[in-house]
């Protein structure tokens, strides 16, 4: 039987506890999370709470934190990476925590970054199909073939390119989607329940499902991954001067 891995996760909200109940078959999780209402509300048989200095003192270091606290966070945990250590992030922006890893976690650890195309909300049936990004940062090629290989055999498509590449694809789809379904909700309010009502189209129901899918994620994701994607508001203002030109083109 293979020895498991030692992991460590620094931040264990909703996306921390979704990564270790799905690397519980490969590792040894030990988690840290400064909110002691999260350890309270976690339960998460099998991983083993403990201090910032123990979860990132382990072989392989997860971050599961907000964007906005990324810098500090890494900061903090900095001078408790182990040599020859593998510490990863799972923010849905990639420049941002690649240079703060690179400039403050030390020479001797690698570095890769990770973004999940997937939440608790569309990860409740299981990873199979769902993908992943993998931005090789300081890395060897084994240590990316190695991820890649576990990540495949939990059943979700990987997809490897560098952080600028990320975020610029990242702002047209995930950036922009949020953006259109929260502004689109927003003005129907409390008409948007998963496409009830005998008015409501097949396109109607679809748009109501998309939107089930963020309804629950924090105002932070959404606000984060807005202002830290460089490429997000050119892409929103794409948008909407297209709408607005739309409207403009119906009004003649």
């Amino acid at each position: 039987m293979a020895k498991k891995l030692e992991v460590g996760i620094i931040g264990f909200g909703a996306f921390g506890r979704l990564v270790s109940l799905h690397l519980q078959k490969f590792a040894k999780i030990t988690a840290y999370d400064s909110s002691a209402l999260l350890k309270a509300k976690a339960k998460s048989p099998g991983v083993v709470f403990s201090s910032l200095e123990a979860a990132a003192s382990r072989k392989i270091v997860i971050f599961a934190v907000p964007i906005s606290a990324f810098e500090n966070c890494a900061r903090n945990a900095a001078k408790h990476v182990s040599p020859g250590a593998l510490v990863l992030d799972t923010c849905s922006v990639k420049q941002l925590p690649a240079a703060a890893m690179e400039r403050l976690l030390p020479k001797s650890c690698f570095i890769m970054g990770t973004h999940p195309l997937f939440g608790p909300q569309s990860a409740r049936g299981g990873l199979g199909g769902l993908g992943i990004v993998l931005c090789p940062i300081r890395c060897t090629g084994m240590q990316l073939k190695k991820a890649k290989r576990v990540l495949k055999s939990l059943g979700l498509k990987v997809s490897v390119c560098t952080p600028e590449e990320h975020d610029r694809k990242i702002a047209r789809t995930q950036a922009m989607m949020h953006f259109m379904l929260k502004g689109w909700a927003g003005v129907l309010k409390n008409h948007v329940k998963e496409g009830q009502g005998e008015f409501a189209t097949s396109s109607f129901r679809q748009l109501c499902k998309a939107h089930s899918l963020i309804a629950n994620d924090s105002t932070a994701l959404f606000t984060d991954m807005q202002k830290f994607n460089r490429f997000a508001k050119l892409e929103r203002k794409k948008l909407i001067s297209g709408l607005i030109a739309l409207d403009r083109r119906l009004r003649k």
